[in-house]
């Protein structure tokens, strides 16, 4: 018999999540309450937050999109690149896939650049 995989969080993440439980008694005795009695609403209630978590980024996705079409089209064979990398990813989060390669790309691509002399010295008179 397979013992299953304890959950486990990041230590940060997990100390950060005792403290809001702490901060938010009411709220935190509501969920397990609600997983302990009526766990199928639960899951509806985890599955909602994240369906309106995905509008989210989708919405934020597509204003940022004309930015990044614009910056990639200063950028040859970029769009290639990116389509190239997200070739896979489930047609409804292509938006969000591209665009987040694009900024993967461009924060390359920025941290790439020569570094700005710092000889230059400002006297206060």
């Amino acid at each position: 018999m397979k013992i299953p995989a304890k959950f486990q969080l990041h230590p940060k993440v997990e100390a950060n999540l005792s403290r809001y439980m702490q901060e938010h008694p009411t709220e935190t005795g509501h969920y397990r309450r609600m997983v302990r009695e009526k766990p199928e609403d639960a899951v509806k209630t985890i599955m909602c937050r994240k369906m309106v978590q995905q509008d989210e980024l989708r919405k934020l996705a597509g204003r940022l999109q004309a930015l990044v079409k614009e910056w990639i089209s200063q950028t040859p064979g970029l769009h290639e690149q990116i389509m190239t990398k997200i070739k896979n990813v489930t047609p409804l989060n292509t938006g969000i896939a591209y665009v987040d390669e694009a900024l993967r790309a461009k924060t390359s691509h920025v941290l790439k650049l020569p570094p700005t002399p710092t000889s230059t010295k400002l006297s206060i008179t």
